[in-house]
This record gives structure tokens, sequence and C-alpha cells, in this order.
């Protein structure tokens, strides 16, 4: 079971009208704290239903499952991250449909459920946005391929020498540098603790997947993606450059699908110019619902929120 939270809107009683939903996929270290002020918080203002929970890999659920099983935990097949998100994203969607006709007194419309993902959780928003119930998707700030990222930062002569020596090697170089890194040292602990594996070197390998460049049978995973998609870069910030990420992502899938995505790319710290919109949540939320409103037809008049 994966642990989640239905946060309902902020509106006034006895309102009948049917209630938007957005499911918030959180990313590489989210924890539930963060996601509620990322999406939730702006939401319930604005009259949306959210929907927030711990992946494999993520948050409380991993680090119970850890506790449980040691580490790296012998734990079930599918139970760290994995790159086929939308195998998670399902029995979510299969969960919220069946709670909701159970507690048809809440008014969920799931005609009018989308995703929402930043970071590494915009890639995993995208996965989970290829079936028929989803109807918009955001993906802030996230990569296309996360191997060509990994590639483009590790210099030619440490891949020849891992290569030629080995993951013994990589992994005391990667410790060597932990030493006096902290990044470093936080990233490759983490990506072993999420995706369940002894190695740094084989956790390193484990994101070659972690792509929605497809394979020669299947083609562009966006080609499944048939719901309009609000794509988002951040210019000051190195994590996943907004060039050859966001904007690769929106001429991938405006090549498959003309007119049904939208591109921003932010410039400047109170602008959202940092990876995952830090420093300017609020802005999130004003760009995302705004652009929320228009594709599901939110009538905002209709809507007696809170303030």
């Amino acid at each position: 079971m994966l642990p989640a939270y239905l946060f309902m809107p902020l509106r006034e009683a006895g309102l009948t009208e049917p209630i938007p939903v957005v499911v918030n996929s959180g990313g590489f270290d989210s924890t539930q704290e963060e996601l509620y002020f990322y999406i939730a918080a702006g939401a319930r203002r604005r009259g949306y239903a959210v929907l927030t929970f711990d992946g494999p890999g993520q948050g409380i659920f991993h680090r119970r499952l850890d506790q449980r099983a040691g580490f790296p935990a012998q734990a079930p097949e599918g139970a760290y991250m994995r790159h086929d998100w939308e195998a998670v994203i399902r029995p979510v969607l299969d969960r919220l449909w069946t709670y909701s006709k159970a507690n048809q007194h809440l008014h969920l419309g799931l005609n009018r459920v989308s995703i929402f993902g930043e970071s590494m959780g915009a890639y995993f928003a995208l996965r989970g946005a290829g079936g028929p119930r989803i109807k918009a998707c955001i993906a802030m700030d996230g990569f296309y391929d996360m191997w060509d990222i990994a590639d483009s930062r590790i210099p030619p002569v440490f891949v020849k020498a891992w290569d030629r020596l080995g993951d013994r090697f990589f992994d005391r170089v990667i410790r060597s540098l932990g030493r006096v890194h902290f990044r470093t040292r936080f990233e490759f602990a983490h990506a072993r603790f999420a995706l369940g594996l002894p190695t740094y070197a084989q956790a390193t390998r484990a994101f070659q997947k972690f792509s929605l460049r497809g394979d020669g049978e299947q083609g562009e995973y966006l080609a499944r993606v048939q719901c309009p998609v609000f794509v988002t870069g951040a210019a000051d910030w190195a994590y996943f450059p907004a060039q050859g990420n966001a904007t690769r992502i929106f001429e991938v899938f405006n090549q498959l699908h003309p007119e049904m995505a939208k591109l921003w790319v932010t410039k400047g710290v109170g602008s959202s110019g940092l990876q995952a919109k830090v420093a300017a949540i609020s802005v999130v939320h004003d760009k995302t619902f705004e652009w929320l409103d228009e594709v599901l037809n939110i009538d905002r008049k209709k809507e007696k929120s809170l303030p």
C-alpha cells in the first residue's frame, strides 16, 4: 500500500459542482510535506482537490521499507524507484476511482483529472499521462533522457577508465569525492537508496532506463500521451538545463501532437528560474492553474473558494 493524502478544496458548504483533481507525483527525493506546498496549498484555494502519494523509492514508504528489510533492502519486485512510472500511476488512479465511488458526497470530478510533477517528478508525470484517464499534464523542469545528462557531466577519460577498470573503480572514486563534496555524496547515496542497489556504479547505470526516448520497437514514449501538456524549464540551474530537456520535450510532443503543448522557460530567482521553481512557488500556482482552468474549461465564476 502506498501512503497518500487527498486534499480537498476550501469551498463553501453545500456546493455540488464536480471538483477537478490533480494527482501530484513526487520525484527523486521528495517528501509529502514539500508536495503539499508545491501544489496542494495553491490548488485548494482555487477549487481543486489534490492527491499526493509516496511511490516506490520515495518518502516514508521507502524509509519504512528500508527499515524492515535492511539495505540494500530485500523487498518485493517493484518496491524501488522505477523508470516505468506508468505502472505506479495506474493503481493510484484505480484507487482514486474506487475511493470516489465510495465517497460520492465529495463530488470528485473524475472527468477532469490532471497530473503534476516537478524535476524528476515531471518525468514521472509524463510517464503517467499516457492513459485516457489523465486529461492534462504539467511537467515542471524535468528531463528528456537521464543518461544524456549523466553522459554530458562525466568526463570521457573517466568513462574510459570505468569501462576498463570496472565498477569497483567507479565506486572508489565516488566515495573519495563524497568525502569532500556534499552534493556528490548525497546524490549518489540517495540514488543507491531509492533504487535499492548495492553500488554507486549500478545505481548510475540504472538511470539509462529513465528516458522518454523510447526504443526501436515502441518509438517515442510521448506518442502515448494524448492530453494537453504544460512543459516548463529553469534557465538558472544546471540540474536539467532547459535547452535539451524542457525544449526537447516540447518539440517532440509538438511534432507528435501539434498545438497541444505549451512551453514556459523562466529566468531569474523571483520569476521561478531555479530548478523546480524553488523560491517562486506562488508563481507556479498562478501559471499552473491559469493553464489548467483553460484546458479543463473551469468556469472560475462558478467556483466560490474560500480565501
